[in-house]
């Protein structure tokens, strides 16, 4: 299963326990994605229930998050999250467990959206990720539903069409499991007219390789041509980012196949989008990606390790350490990309315990689909 995950590009960092001050959201709308989800009336699982919700239902945040994290586990995977505060239409509250919940906007919808949000979502639960032509279903339920709808509305069902379709590329993980490596390119393979290719396109799903294998992946691309027309700036400045990267792929084999000093270009740029849009609704994600692409500059990959078997810094990490911050002098990250080189050099050129101080700002408990 972590050799699945690894290749999925789903990442589980460690977890490391800090207490935290009450945050808050601003006030926007949740998705409900587990079914009978207790609302109750304090922050934490010892609490009284005082309602239960169901499956796809859509709730209004108030804003504040609770100031402790619990560990559930939800559908087979372990999340440690904090409670978000809810309210009704006749304005009780409540707090909800946070992991079991996605944020879809960040901003209150109407009740006729919420409604036809929740119907979406439901008739995606109902087609499940079973078959690849369920993703054109989405796609056509999407296009039908989306009629009329404003740039706020539209992209709250599209958030949950990008979910849907993450979830169906992972569960059709072994689709191509029987292709073999060809003679010619990969490349090329990758964009023959190969019949099962030609449906994953038409299915909003593409074929990628990695590790002598095949499989389908989220086509962005195609999602950014569905929705760009109908979105806000925001999530299609969003779409694109994850287009660009992906252009060129940062990983193969469990390794780093790009400069190190690329990478850090990468986290900068989402940090500068995750300035931009400071209340994007998959702000935790986007956030979690940009913690990701910092934390693999300090610490490299399985197969590209910034560290060697001896425990010595590898010279391509030191030397690209050095560019970063000639690159980015001014910012917060150069100034930890300092103190963690500083420390390396004090250790005579070998890794150090005092490292994983600086090294905890970079996990993250975000289970990152990217």
């Amino acid at each position: 299963m972590l050799e699945r995950n690894t290749i999925m590009y789903r990442v589980i960092y460690f977890i490391f326990f800090f207490a935290v001050t009450l945050s808050v959201y601003a006030q926007s709308c949740f998705l409900v994605k587990v079914d009978n989800l207790r609302v109750r009336n304090e922050p934490g699982l010892s609490s009284q229930t005082i309602f239960i919700l169901e499956e796809g239902s859509i709730i209004e945040s108030t804003g504040p998050i609770s100031d402790i994290k619990e560990e559930v586990e939800l559908r087979g995977i372990i999340y440690r999250a904090p409670f978000y505060q809810i309210k009704f239409a006749d304005n009780r509250k409540g707090w909800v467990y946070g992991a079991a919940t996605q944020q879809i906007s960040e901003f209150n919808l109407s009740k006729d959206t919420r409604m036809l949000l929740s119907k979406f979502y439901k008739y995606l639960l109902q087609i499940g990720h079973q078959s690849l032509e369920n993703g054109g279903k989405a796609y056509e339920y999407f296009n039908d539903q989306s009629a009329g709808l404003n740039e706020i509305e539209t992209t709250a069902m599209s958030i949950i069409l990008e979910s849907y379709m993450l979830e169906l590329s992972e569960e059709l993980y072994d689709l191509l499991s029987d292709l073999t490596y060809p003679d010619m390119s990969i490349e090329a393979f990758l964009q023959s007219d190969e019949p099962i290719f030609q449906q994953l396109r038409r299915n909003g799903l593409k074929p990628v390789a990695m590790e002598g294998s095949f499989y389908p992946e989220i086509d962005y691309q195609y999602l950014n041509d569905e929705v760009r027309s109908k979105v806000t700036m925001a999530y299609l400045h969003y779409v694109n980012r994850i287009i660009s990267d992906k252009l060129i792929p940062l990983e193969s084999d469990g390794g780093i196949i790009i400069p190190i000093e690329d990478v850090a270009t990468r986290a900068m740029k989402w940090k500068e989008f995750n300035y931009k849009f400071p209340n994007f609704p998959l702000k935790e994600k986007c956030d979690a990606i940009e913690k990701h692409l910092k934390l693999l500059v300090l610490t490299g990959m399985d197969n590209t390790p910034a560290f060697n078997w001896e425990d010595k810094v590898e010279e391509n990490f030191n030397d690209a350490w050095q560019k970063i911050i000639r690159e980015y002098p001014n910012d917060e990250f150069t100034q930890d990309l300092i103190a963690y080189t500083l420390i390396i050099k004090d250790n005579s050129g070998m890794k150090s315990p005092k490292l994983e101080t600086i090294l905890k700002k970079y996990y993250t408990d975000y289970m990152l689909f990217y």
